[in-house]
Order: structure tokens, then C-alpha cells, then sequence
């Protein structure tokens, strides 16, 4: 995926990667065919880079996400790779604090 994406969404992605996998040492990175997924127990985030924003979904229920900023979109009646009904894109390493609080939420559930 990273090879269509800019130098500074390959760059944002890796800064995004490292804060995910501090959240905990058995975490595991799985290359699959659409997203890159981020597994505990089960996948808790699925990752798609793209040209010029990353694009992830939270495995979580609608109801589920408390996302007081509304940064996240309702995919859960619209066809979308990963897993979850929480779609978020974005191209800024300035949303990494309030991504990663939101990924934490699906990784309580999912671990």
C-alpha cells in the first residue's frame, strides 16, 4: 500500500504504527491483501495508506466509540474494507493524540 503513498503519508504512517504498537508488546502487524491489520486477540484497528491520508476502521459496533470530536464516519450499512462500523482518514500527524485515544477504545474491547 505504502508504495502509492506519498513521502509524507509513508513517513505519517510509520509515526502512526510505532504509537499503536507501544500500546502494547504482543501486539501483531498482519499484511493482508486491502488494510494492514493490528491484532491482539482479535484485529482492533485496520489500517489502508493511501496517496495522501491514511484511512482506518475501529472494530467496534455502531454505539460503541464515545468520538467527542465526531471525527469518525458510520460505515456500518456501507461496504468498506476491515473490520468494524468507525471509518477515520486523516493526513496530519497533529490528530495522532486523539486517533490513538480512539484506537484505545477498540483495543480494551478487542484484547
Amino acid at each position: 500500500f505504502l508504495v502509492v503513498s506519498s513521502e509524507k503519508i509513508k513517513n505519517l504512517y510509520s509515526e502512526f504504527k510505532n504509537q499503536i504498537l507501544a500500546l502494547d508488546e504482543n501486539i501483531e502487524v498482519i499484511h493482508k491483501k486491502k488494510y494492514i491489520a493490528f491484532k491482539a486477540q482479535t484485529n482492533f484497528v485496520d489500517i489502508r495508506p493511501q496517496k495522501n491520508k491514511i484511512k482506518f476502521w475501529l472494530n467496534l459496533s455502531k454505539g460503541q466509540l464515545k468520538d467527542p470530536n465526531n471525527t469518525t464516519r458510520d460505515v456500518s450499512n456501507v461496504g468498506h474494507w476491515g473490520n468494524g462500523d468507525y471509518e477515520v482518514s486523516f493526513s496530519a500527524s497533529d490528530d495522532l493524540p486523539y486517533l490513538i485515544a480512539l484506537i484505545k477504545q477498540s483495543y480494551e474491547k478487542n484484547s
